[in-house]
C-alpha cells in the first residue's frame, strides 16, 4: 500500500475506531440502566409490602383495645375474624392487589384470610411478627401477619 493511500484511508480508520468504542460505551451504559431500572423496581415492591404491613397492623378497625397496647403492634382477634368476613371493596385503593393472612399459635397453628385480592401472576412476599389479643379468652398470642402481593 503507498503512503498516499494510507495518509487516505487513516480518517476514516479513525472515525471507524471512535464509532465502535461509542457503541461499546452505549452497551456498557445500557446494561447500568437496565440493572439500576430492576433495582428500583424491586425497591418499589419492597415499599408498597411494607406499606400494606404498615396499613394492615395500624387500621382502627383491627386495633386492639388501648389497654393493650403497649408500644408495640397488637391485632384484636375478634375484630380480625369480624373483619375477614366483610366485604374488601372499600379497601381495594388501600391494600391493592395483595393476600393478607395472620397466622397465630394457641396450641396449634392456625391461619386467617384476613383480604384476599391478589390475582394471578408474580407475586412477592413480606411478614411480620407481632401480638394478637383475644378478647374472649383474655390471651396475648405471637402472631404472623404475610401480605402478598401481585408484581406483574
Amino acid at each position: 500500500m503507498k503512503r498516499a493511500q494510507f495518509q487516505t484511508l487513516e480518517p476514516i480508520l479513525v472515525i471507524i475506531i471512535i464509532v465502535l468504542l461509542a457503541g461499546v460505551g452505549l452497551l456498557f451504559f445500557v446494561n447500568v440502566s437496565k440493572t439500576s431500572v430492576a433495582h428500583d423496581i424491586s425497591t418499589l415492591h419492597e415499599r408498597h409490602l411494607t406499606a400494606a404491613l404498615d396499613r394492615m397492623t395500624t387500621l382502627p378497625e383491627l386495633s386492639c383495645p388501648k389497654s393493650e397496647t403497649e408500644n408495640t403492634y397488637c391485632i384484636d382477634l375478634y375484630k380480625a375474624r369480624v373483619f375477614a368476613t366483610q366485604d374488601h371493596i372499600p379497601y381495594y385503593a388501600l391494600f391493592g392487589p395483595t393476600k393478607i393472612t395472620l397466622r397465630w399459635l394457641d396450641g396449634t397453628a392456625k391461619e386467617l384470610v384476613l383480604y384476599d385480592a391478589l390475582q394471578s401472576g408474580q407475586v412477592r412476599a413480606a411478614t411480620t411478627y407481632f401480638t394478637i389479643y383475644d378478647p374472649l379468652t383474655d390471651e396475648r398470642l405471637f402472631a404472623m401477619l404475610t401480605v402478598q402481593r401481585d408484581v406483574s
